[in-house]
């Protein structure tokens, strides 16, 4: 049933009010990066997981079917918008595709939701971050998610390409325990000329500190050695260990 609903949005480009009036679908992950998800939560097998982001319930739609085959306990879903921009076609959407009972749904902005499932001793094996991609809130989000996530779990961003998730993402890559679990094919190719100068801007950033005062970190700890190429769609970061950094540690990103 769930996956029918799901093949029938994508084939029409059209999704429904509760009150039947009919809405183009926009704002939607693609089948290739639904496909994406559903691999690694296959592989991975999560009991508990989250996603920051509802609209249209394209995106959970797809994460539902994969739990549902791995058995998985819950799904949490933040959208603070749900109601007001969304018209509740989100959740009708996964009702009408039979996860009704899988999901459960907070209605708060991430800042509030998460503190409180933090407080609340909810643990997580996957989440999927897909809200407001401002830096700051997704940052945030991070941060918060990173409490919930268990250790080995993966948490996955999309529109990793974008500048203000790469920032976090660089964050998280060079200051904290995580490492690429998988990107998206990206049809992005990187030129061999652009390769050698970040290795050369690398090595001298490496070889001097007064270099690296004055040479972006950018280029030192390079976005081809990350994994963050422009055109990514997704990319799934997985924690290889808790927290356990000395209070002064930072690494610039």
């Amino acid at each position: 049933m769930g996956g029918q609903v799901l093949e029938e949005i994508i084939r029409t480009g059209t999704v429904r009010t509760s009150e039947g009036e009919a809405l183009p679908l926009h704002s939607h992950i693609p089948p290739e990066e639904g496909a994406l998800l559903q691999q690694i939560i296959r592989r991975s097998r999560p009991t508990v997981s989250l996603e920051i982001g509802l609209a249209y319930g394209v995106s959970a739609m797809y994460i539902c079917e994969a739990l549902r085959d791995v058995a998985a306990e819950v799904h949490v879903v933040l959208d603070p918008l749900q109601e007001e921009e969304w018209k509740g076609v989100g959740l009708r959407n996964l009702t009408l595709a039979g996860y009704g009972e899988l999901v459960r749904f907070e209605p708060s902005p991430s800042s509030r939701a998460l503190p409180r499932l933090v407080d609340e001793g909810l643990r997580v094996d996957f989440a999927f971050v897909d809200g407001s991609h401002r830096f700051d809130d997704t940052l945030v989000e991070f941060f918060y998610l990173d409490l919930l996530l268990r250790t080995g779990g993966i948490m996955a961003f999309d529109d990793a390409g974008m500048e203000s998730i790469q920032k976090v993402l660089r964050f998280a890559l060079a200051n904290r325990a995580y490492s690429v679990h998988t990107v998206q094919p990206s049809p992005f190719v990187h030129s061999r000329a652009r390769r050698a100068a970040w290795g050369a801007l690398r090595m001298l950033g490496r070889s001097s500190r007064a270099a690296r005062r004055i040479i972006n970190p950018r280029y030192v700890l390079n976005d081809f050695d990350l994994s963050l190429e422009p055109n990514t769609r997704c990319i799934a970061l997985r924690k290889d260990a808790p927290d356990d950094r000395a209070w002064d540690f930072y690494v610039d990103f």
